[in-house]
């Protein structure tokens, strides 16, 4: 079956940054094009969240370029349970930095509230996450029935160093073992 050729109009910003990379991987400007096309295609057929999906994707490339590893949640806590205190502080300190850093950049490329669950989902797997409007402003939740003591505080942290590196203000934070709410005016 012959294949079908189809033109689209693209405005020309977006083809120039098309072919910078498709000139920086050397590849021909159509098959780049259409190699592009084809993995998105493959990525994304079946899903319906696709915005959350490149969030979600951008995110972790960055997480895997300063090191960051995926882990099962369990796993995590079992080794943040069993480190003496002192190991604990240093981990949350460690964190704290970074989670900074990562949502600085996050900033700079214009994320802010709205992407803000989404790209915490990164970080805190295994907590639901929603902002929720109320008559006092907005409320970020987030839940989970599985953290122990430890593992909860280390959520708070990577929230409000989150909320430092996008640069949102809060008013207070709420906090127990799997639960955290964060009143952001």
């Amino acid at each position: 079956m012959p294949k079908g050729k189809r033109l689209i109009a693209i405005p020309e910003d977006i083809v120039r940054e098309l072919m910078a990379l498709a000139s920086r991987s050397n590849v021909p400007f159509a098959d780049f094009i259409e190699s592009v096309l084809v993995q998105t295609l493959r990525a994304l057929r079946g899903r319906s969240d696709i915005i959350r999906y490149f969030n979600e994707l951008s995110a972790y490339v960055d997480l895997k370029r300063i090191g960051g590893i995926v882990i099962p949640y369990r796993v995590l806590y079992k080794l943040l349970d069993s480190v003496s205190e002192d190991v604990f502080r240093e981990v949350i300190d460690d964190v704290r930095k970074l989670v900074e850093w990562f949502f600085s950049v996050e900033r700079a490329r214009g994320s802010g509230v709205g992407e803000l669950p989404a790209i915490l989902s990164l970080w805190i797997p295994d907590m639901r996450i929603e902002i929720l409007e109320t008559d006092n402003g907005k409320k970020l939740i987030l839940s989970s029935p599985n953290q122990s003591e430890r593992a909860t505080e280390l959520a708070r942290v990577i929230v409000e160093a989150s909320l430092q590196g996008l640069g949102i203000k809060h008013k207070n934070i709420e906090c127990s073992r799997g639960l955290i709410v964060i009143d952001l005016g």
